[in-house]
């Protein structure tokens, strides 16, 4: 199959498949586990669409970006309304395998190179316990801290369940919610003590790991790149004149009235019109 035979969709994602080399060598440049990232993103991306009430789909492999302050390689997720995510291993992240920040385009922004908003992540956080935060910020730009909304998420923590206990009694909260330290977060939370337990846990907030950026640099990126060579490269495909193909059509038509020809066969793209010039002729 030619260029000339691709759609544009097609043409993309053969340019995107072409690219995919450059992208992967770069990953083994930044020193990143492909598994680990395809995980990370399985995860975030499943929570991430539960909040926005619509899946988010990988779109394409991943992606090489350059920003004014670095660059690096990202994977780029879009839902049936129109909203992008794009999650971001850079090149200046003290750990090379965690996140290191995620992109967000709103349904009205076509500019690739240009996010809505960021929101950037300290490499020390459990992004999993700032989850919430971290869509409110895609969604709003703001930073609140908010529970998060997975229990097991693995909180670190150097209290013992004895001391969360104590803790829990000073408070007038449920003694059983020592058992986890993220029961003990989500119990002290839900009764308005998120900042005091966080401060108890040794734990850092979503507003001190977390930063949005509600005016991000344009960028350059592999995808608005492939865009643009295959929308030049199919520019350059040239298409019959529909004047002419109809002339032609009436010619051939004229044989098989004058039965110089017994059977004429027309077939071709729906939404042409050619079967209106036909009872015409």
């Amino acid at each position: 199959m030619n260029k000339q035979e691709l759609n544009f969709a097609e043409f993309v994602k053969l340019k995107l498949n072409e690219d995919y080399k450059i992208t992967h060598d770069l990953v083994t440049e930044l020193k990143l586990n492909d598994k680990n990232i395809e995980k990370m993103v399985k995860i975030y991306s499943k929570i991430i669409s539960r909040k926005f009430s619509s899946t988010f789909k990988k779109f394409g492999d991943m992606e090489r970006y350059k920003k004014p302050d670095g660059a690096g390689i990202g994977i780029r997720m879009i839902n049936d309304d129109g909203y992008q995510i794009r999650f971001n291993w850079s090149n200046k992240s003290k750990n090379k395998n965690v996140l290191d920040s995620i992109d967000f385009w709103d349904s009205r922004n076509f500019d690739l190179t240009k996010p809505t908003r960021t929101v950037s992540i300290e490499y020390y956080a459990n992004i999993l316990q700032v989850l919430n935060s971290v869509v409110e910020a895609l969604k709003t730009g703001i930073i609140k801290d908010r529970v998060n909304e997975a229990r097991s998420a693995g909180i670190k923590t150097d209290r013992t369940q004895d001391e969360r206990e104590v803790w829990l009694a000073s408070k007038g909260l449920p003694k059983s919610a020592s058992r986890r330290a993220g029961h003990t977060r989500k119990v002290a939370y839900e009764r308005g003590y998120g900042k005091e337990v966080d401060e108890f846990l040794g734990l850092p907030t979503a507003s001190e790991v977390l930063t949005v950026d509600n005016n991000p640099q344009k960028e350059s990126n592999s995808l608005e790149e492939v865009l643009k060579k295959a929308d030049k490269e199919l520019n350059k495909t040239v298409y019959a004149n529909p004047d002419t193909v109809f002339e032609d059509i009436e010619d051939l038509l004229s044989l098989v009235a004058n039965k110089q020809w017994r059977t004429l066969v027309v077939c071709g793209q729906g939404g042409i019109n050619y079967k209106n010039n036909l009872l015409v002729a």
